[in-house]
Parts: structure tokens; sequence; C-alpha cells
């Protein structure tokens, strides 16, 4: 399944997608939500959950700025600066969805590392020695692309990430591939526990008549469609909400630039002829 879209005319785009089972009477509806949008993107998700009975959600779009010091770094140095850049000049989602009056359940915050606030016995991602070193450098590396990049590079980008979430894990050599090695090893603790919660709610209510919104990152939301699909759920078609268009300055047909493919390991065209 797909989760984002990088469209040459509507820009960036995410599927919101319901699986229906014939033998549960839930209907699980999968909202993906970009770490940096327009405005009218968290309106829509905001509109998704009010029209849904209940929500599932994980730790990172519901937990304060002080649940761990790696979280805090990560969201402020990075997306609510590339957010304010003199390109991409974006939003990032609201720290609570306020205004929607639905019960939710969240997936319990994960500490990233080994640090202080990790409870005992709880599992953990550790991190490498050059990525705690690198980390005073977030805000400075945040505040250059934000001046040099564009929303079609971030859009590239962020489809990546999602797409990769959809396949085995990144075994890549060198820096860029232990990052990824990382940030996927981090990012499976809070999939477990998403997919932990979904199975719940089918367990507990799967003789209601309900609509369940589950709300996440787009790479964090595949193993909740895999939990489904092992629950007997099926996809049906997406419905396809804008994240952010294109400037008037950007050029979506040139494709991203080729330091960002080697990087980023971007599908290339298949060679015609």
């Amino acid at each position: 399944m797909q989760l984002l879209d990088v469209d040459d005319v509507h820009g960036l785009r995410a599927a919101v997608t319901t699986f229906a089972s014939a033998a549960s009477s839930l209907r699980f509806v999968l909202v993906p939500v970009s770490p940096l949008g327009e405005p009218a993107h968290y309106e829509a998700v905001r509109d998704t959950l009010r029209s849904c009975d209940l929500v599932v959600s994980g730790a990172p779009l519901a937990a304060p700025r002080d649940t761990t010091r790696v979280r805090d770094l990560e969201w402020d140095s990075q997306w609510e600066r590339l957010g304010r850049g003199r390109h991409i000049r974006l939003s990032t989602p609201p720290r609570a969805w306020d205004g929607v009056d639905r019960p939710f359940i969240r997936a319990p915050a994960l500490a990233a590392d080994a640090s202080p606030a990790t409870p005992p016995g709880a599992p953990r991602a550790p991190r490498p020695l050059w990525l705690v070193a690198l980390e005073p450098l977030r805000p400075l590396m945040a505040m250059v692309v934000s001046r040099v990049g564009t929303r079609v590079m971030l859009a590239q980008v962020l489809a990546v990430h999602a797409s990769e979430a959809l396949g085995p894990d990144p075994s890549g050599r060198g820096l860029v591939g232990a990052f990824a090695r990382h940030r996927n090893a981090r990012d499976r603790l809070d999939r477990e526990q998403l997919a932990a919660a979904v199975r719940q709610v089918h367990s507990e209510r799967h003789g209601q008549a309900l609509r369940v919104a589950v709300v996440h990152w787009a790479e964090i939301l595949p193993v909740a469609a895999r939990a489904l699909g092992a629950l007997g759920y099926s996809p049906g078609d997406p419905e396809w909400i804008t994240v952010f268009t294109w400037l008037r300055t950007d050029d979506p047909g040139e494709g991203p630039p080729a330091w960002v493919e080697r990087v980023f390991h971007l599908p290339r065209a298949a060679p015609t002829g």
C-alpha cells in the first residue's frame, strides 16, 4: 500500500485508507500525518478524527515536550526549524488534537535511548556514539536545509521514509546506513506498541460498529496495516488529502538533486528504448 504520493500537479499527498472485515463490525481508518505540512493538512486530519468514534494514536503525536530529551531535540532542531525555512515554510502538527472530542487510546511512550527517563527493563534503541557527538549540530544542519532545500526535495525524502517502512530494514554502509538503521530500530519500538494497541482494540471491540482512526507518522503506520491484515481486514480505496502544494518557484518535473538520490536511495525511472 502507498501512504505518501509525490504528484507533479498536487504536491505531496497522504492516503487515508479504511480497513474492513466481513467478520468484524469495526472499521479502521489509517491516517498518515506528515511532520511538516500546510495548516489545511492538519485540519483535514482533525476532521477525519472527528468522523471516527475512537482514535488510536502513538506517543510522538501526543507526548509533551519533556517525554525524553532525545525526542525533544529531534523535534525542535529538525522539523520546526525546517518549517521556518526560506523556501519550505510549513507548519508542524499540533501537540494535541484540540477540538477532537473522541476517546483516545495512546500507545505507551518509549524512550529512544538509555536515558534516565527509560524505565528499568524497557526496550530501547541504543544510539551509535557518532550520533551522540553530532547531536549539537542538528539545529545547524536543519537551518542549512531550510535555506537551500525545497518542498520538492522534502517531499521526496518523506516519501522515501514512508516507502522504506514497507520494506526490509536498511542495511547500507557508512554514516547514512548507520543512521537509517538507528532510525529504524527506534521507530520499531513505536511500531510494536501501535500494532499492540490496534490488536487490543480488535480483541475487545470487534463486535461493535465503530470507526477507529489510527493516526501516526507515515513511516510508522505500515505495521498497523500488517497487523490489520493478519486479523482479516482488507484496505479499501484511499482518500487522498494534500500535505503541501508546490510553490511557484518549484519545478517537480526536474526530480530531486543527484546527491539526494544517492543519500536516500530514491528509485530511478526505468530506462526506455
